[in-house]
Protein backbone atom coordinates (compact mmCIF):
# COMPACT_ATOMS: atom_id res chain seq x y z
CA UNK A 1 0.00 0.00 0.00
CA UNK A 2 2.63 2.53 0.58
CA UNK A 3 4.59 2.08 -3.00
CA UNK A 4 1.16 2.64 -4.07
CA UNK A 5 0.40 5.57 -2.29
CA UNK A 6 4.12 7.37 -3.50
CA UNK A 7 2.91 6.27 -6.45
CA UNK A 8 -0.45 8.53 -6.70
CA UNK A 9 1.29 11.12 -4.75
CA UNK A 10 4.16 11.68 -7.81
CA UNK A 11 1.07 11.13 -9.95
CA UNK A 12 -0.87 14.46 -8.60
CA UNK A 13 2.62 16.22 -8.39
CA UNK A 14 3.06 15.41 -12.15
CA UNK A 15 -0.81 16.18 -13.40
CA UNK A 16 0.08 19.52 -10.89
CA UNK A 17 -2.52 18.62 -8.96
CA UNK A 18 -1.42 17.65 -5.22
CA UNK A 19 -1.94 21.17 -4.04
CA UNK A 20 -5.21 20.63 -5.18
CA UNK A 21 -5.76 17.40 -3.45
CA UNK A 22 -4.52 18.34 0.37
CA UNK A 23 -6.12 21.84 0.52
CA UNK A 24 -9.46 21.54 -1.17
CA UNK A 25 -9.73 17.95 -2.19
CA UNK A 26 -10.57 16.34 -5.71
CA UNK A 27 -13.63 16.43 -7.42
CA UNK A 28 -14.66 13.27 -8.84
CA UNK A 29 -13.45 13.60 -12.43
CA UNK A 30 -9.95 13.74 -10.92
CA UNK A 31 -11.06 10.84 -8.80
CA UNK A 32 -11.15 9.15 -11.93
CA UNK A 33 -7.50 9.70 -12.68
CA UNK A 34 -6.68 8.45 -9.36
CA UNK A 35 -8.76 5.56 -10.06
CA UNK A 36 -6.98 4.77 -13.00
CA UNK A 37 -3.64 5.06 -11.90
CA UNK A 38 -4.32 2.71 -9.40
CA UNK A 39 -5.80 0.24 -11.76
CA UNK A 40 -2.57 0.00 -13.93
CA UNK A 41 -0.29 0.29 -10.78
CA UNK A 42 -1.72 -2.37 -8.97
CA UNK A 43 -2.00 -4.48 -12.41
CA UNK A 44 1.46 -4.58 -12.91
CA UNK A 45 2.90 -4.88 -9.79
CA UNK A 46 -0.21 -6.97 -8.00
CA UNK A 47 -1.41 -8.68 -10.63
CA UNK A 48 -4.84 -6.91 -9.53
CA UNK A 49 -6.39 -4.37 -12.01
CA UNK A 50 -9.76 -2.50 -11.56
CA UNK A 51 -12.78 -1.81 -13.13
CA UNK A 52 -15.23 1.04 -12.22
CA UNK A 53 -18.10 2.46 -12.76
CA UNK A 54 -20.43 5.31 -11.54
CA UNK A 55 -24.06 4.53 -11.26
CA UNK A 56 -25.26 8.20 -11.53
CA UNK A 57 -24.75 10.41 -14.07
CA UNK A 58 -23.91 14.34 -13.41
CA UNK A 59 -27.19 15.46 -13.97
CA UNK A 60 -29.56 13.27 -12.42
CA UNK A 61 -31.54 13.39 -9.48
CA UNK A 62 -31.28 10.60 -7.12
CA UNK A 63 -33.40 9.65 -4.51
CA UNK A 64 -32.00 8.15 -1.83
CA UNK A 65 -33.51 4.78 -1.52
CA UNK A 66 -32.06 4.20 -5.41
CA UNK A 67 -28.86 4.81 -3.94
CA UNK A 68 -29.18 2.49 -1.04
CA UNK A 69 -31.05 -0.11 -2.84
CA UNK A 70 -27.69 -0.19 -5.62
CA UNK A 71 -25.23 0.05 -2.96
CA UNK A 72 -27.04 -3.13 -0.89
CA UNK A 73 -26.93 -4.94 -4.22
CA UNK A 74 -23.35 -4.24 -5.24
CA UNK A 75 -21.34 -4.55 -1.41
CA UNK A 76 -23.07 -8.04 -1.46
CA UNK A 77 -20.53 -9.23 -4.20
CA UNK A 78 -17.16 -10.37 -4.42
CA UNK A 79 -14.11 -7.99 -5.04
CA UNK A 80 -16.30 -4.95 -4.91
CA UNK A 81 -15.79 -1.87 -3.50
CA UNK A 82 -17.55 1.59 -2.94
CA UNK A 83 -16.34 5.52 -2.69
CA UNK A 84 -18.53 7.91 -2.26
CA UNK A 85 -17.96 11.50 -2.38
CA UNK A 86 -18.87 14.02 0.21
CA UNK A 87 -19.75 17.30 -0.58
CA UNK A 88 -19.95 20.53 1.80
CA UNK A 89 -16.77 22.16 3.41
CA UNK A 90 -14.32 19.98 1.72
CA UNK A 91 -14.57 17.70 -1.55
CA UNK A 92 -13.63 14.30 0.88
CA UNK A 93 -14.07 10.63 -0.30
CA UNK A 94 -15.01 7.71 2.12
CA UNK A 95 -15.53 3.74 1.81
CA UNK A 96 -18.80 2.22 1.92
CA UNK A 97 -18.98 -0.92 3.79
CA UNK A 98 -22.26 -1.82 4.27
CA UNK A 99 -25.57 -0.46 4.04
CA UNK A 100 -27.88 -1.05 7.27
CA UNK A 101 -31.66 0.11 8.50
CA UNK A 102 -31.23 3.14 5.62
CA UNK A 103 -27.82 4.13 6.37
CA UNK A 104 -24.36 3.85 4.72
CA UNK A 105 -22.25 2.70 6.98
CA UNK A 106 -18.46 4.36 6.20
CA UNK A 107 -14.73 3.54 6.75
CA UNK A 108 -13.88 7.40 6.70
CA UNK A 109 -10.63 8.85 7.96
CA UNK A 110 -12.42 11.85 9.41
CA UNK A 111 -14.52 9.73 11.88
CA UNK A 112 -17.70 9.89 9.93
CA UNK A 113 -19.41 6.98 10.68
CA UNK A 114 -22.56 6.86 8.60
CA UNK A 115 -25.05 8.57 6.51
CA UNK A 116 -28.63 8.41 6.78
CA UNK A 117 -30.81 8.34 4.29
CA UNK A 118 -32.64 11.56 5.03
CA UNK A 119 -29.49 13.59 4.22
CA UNK A 120 -29.48 12.71 0.46
CA UNK A 121 -30.48 16.05 -1.01
CA UNK A 122 -29.13 17.35 -4.52
CA UNK A 123 -28.56 21.07 -3.36
CA UNK A 124 -27.46 22.59 -0.20
CA UNK A 125 -27.65 26.25 0.82
CA UNK A 126 -24.67 25.80 3.14
CA UNK A 127 -21.37 24.38 2.41
CA UNK A 128 -20.13 23.57 6.05
CA UNK A 129 -22.49 20.80 6.43
CA UNK A 130 -21.15 17.61 4.98
CA UNK A 131 -23.58 15.24 2.64
CA UNK A 132 -23.27 12.33 0.34
CA UNK A 133 -23.08 12.91 -3.18
CA UNK A 134 -24.51 10.36 -5.37
CA UNK A 135 -22.77 11.84 -8.41
CA UNK A 136 -19.35 10.96 -7.08
CA UNK A 137 -20.31 7.51 -6.17
CA UNK A 138 -17.85 5.12 -7.85
CA UNK A 139 -18.07 1.26 -7.93
CA UNK A 140 -15.07 -0.70 -8.14
CA UNK A 141 -14.58 -4.54 -9.01
CA UNK A 142 -11.18 -5.96 -8.53
CA UNK A 143 -10.08 -9.06 -10.33
CA UNK A 144 -6.77 -10.88 -12.11
CA UNK A 145 -5.19 -9.11 -14.32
Amino acid sequence: PRLLFRHLIRQLEQADLLSEALITGLDQHRILDLLRWTSEWSARHWGVAYTFVRPFGDDETIPAPRVLDCLSFHLTQPNVSVILGVSGDLNHWTCVRAVEHKRLMLLDSSGLRYFSQYIFRRKRTSDTARYPNPEGLFILHAQRA
